[in-house]
């Protein structure tokens, strides 16, 4: 949540088998409604203007190895499994969540489910791909339905050591439009998810130290904190329930400049499919705003020879 929501939560949800993450060192120890999508025609000249989903998956570079083997003890471990008396730090189960297994490809049909603070309802149907290119991850997003939002696009790439490259397409307009960094914090055509949500986190952006232990949906999980490194994120914080068998993020809330919580994302329901742990209905609600995304899985294929060319800005504006 490869990763059928990576668009809105990337970090949060989907599979979670440990693909080619490196290997942990071991142990033996005892709103509002806004417009559509926050950008306006009006501001876009006839130059070229410049405006997550992507993930490493692959074994790190040296340097990346050298990162988690430095941090891999910064807080006390835990135990991981009182059998093997294997235990883990944060950055180490943080990790095991960034590299989690996901096939080659994806194909999903999503229904989307926007709740406002009265209770009323809007649904849209989008479908999203997603692949692999050796080392990163690229994301299409179409919006089928309704009419209002219909072929609406999104295009992401992912930049190993840097902010994915994101593309709006507005048919509209007739042409895409860069996302910069200085719009991450903006809401994604009206859900709750902003443009920084829909970009995985490498685990060394952040600093992160195990709180507790926790019962999540009757499911044993470690509670893990985490503190981004300077001016890399609109949060100051996250609190997220890691399952301690699937490594998934099955629940992270969001804390603001001034510790407030802004933000809870939930799974509301993961289920092995071809051999994947896959999150098939999850939630995002602004606190503040009272409103509600929630993002429901209609059908999901892993594996499929999904075509590269799906993947370029040129098949964005098709």
């Amino acid at each position: 949540m490869k990763n059928i929501f990576f668009f809105f939560v990337l970090i949060f949800i989907l599979p979670a088998c440990g693909k080619n993450e490196p290997q942990p060192q071991t142990q033996k120890h005892p709103p509002q409604e806004q417009s559509l999508f926050e950008i306006s025609p009006k501001n876009i000249t006839k130059k070229e203007d410049t405006l997550h989903i992507s993930k490493i998956k692959n074994t790190p570079t040296p340097k990346e190895k050298n990162t988690v083997s430095t941090l891999a003890y910064a807080e006390p471990p835990i135990q991981l499994e009182k059998k093997t008396g294997i235990i883990l730090s944060a950055e180490e189960i943080m990790t095991k969540v960034f590299y989690r297994e996901d096939g080659n490809d994806s194909f999903a049909t999503t229904e989307m489910i926007l709740i406002d603070k009265k209770g009323r309802k809007r649904k849209r149907i989008l479908e999203i791909s997603t692949k692999d290119f050796g080392e990163i991850m690229k994301s299409f997003l179409e919006f089928l339905e309704p009419a209002d939002i219909k072929e609406t696009k999104f295009l992401s790439w992912e930049n190993e050591g840097k902010d994915d490259t994101q593309y709006l397409y507005l048919p509209a307009l007739g042409r895409s439009r860069r996302i910069v960094s200085s719009q991450k914090n903006l809401q994604f055509v009206n859900t709750d998810f902003t443009y920084e949500d829909m970009q995985r986190r490498h685990p060394t952006k952040d600093t992160h130290k195990i709180l507790r232990k926790d019962i999540f949906n009757g499911n044993a999980c470690y509670v893990i904190e985490s503190l981004p490194n300077k001016n890399t994120s609109q949060y100051t914080k996250r609190i997220s329930w890691i399952d301690q068998e699937k490594f998934v993020i099955l629940r992270t809330d969001f804390y603001d400049k001034k510790m407030r919580k802004v933000k809870e994302f939930r799974v509301n329901r993961i289920e092995k499919y071809q051999n994947i742990w896959t999150a098939f209905d999850i939630m995002m609600r602004d606190v503040k705003e009272e409103h509600t995304t929630l993002m429901n899985i209609i059908e999901i294929k892993y594996d499929q020879g999904i075509k590269d060319n799906i993947f370029t800005q040129r098949h964005l504006e098709e």
